[in-house]
């Protein structure tokens, strides 16, 4: 499964995997390779005082699970899978 957020800037990132929570500030765009079975959500924050996109994406493959998108400063988006 692959974990992705797009936009430009930084976010910080949280999703779970198999050791636990992982939360980390990454530079956008940004993707992780995860196991499916502890893959619950990604919830990413923009970090940039500017305005505009966070896209959150997960992906099985080549099927699309969840995804999301919110536009504004410092927005927050949320995938479910």
């Amino acid at each position: 499964m692959t974990l992705s957020v797009d936009g430009k800037g930084k976010a910080q990132v949280t999703y779970m995997k198999a050791g636990g929570t992982e939360q980390k500030e990454v530079t956008l765009p940004w993707s992780a390779e995860v196991k499916a079975e502890f893959v619950s959500s990604l919830v990413a924050q923009s970090q940039s005082g500017k305005s505009g996109d966070i896209t959150c994406r997960i992906t099985e493959g080549d099927e699309v699970v969840a995804e999301s998108t919110s536009s504004g400063k410092y927005s927050v988006v949320t995938c479910s899978g």
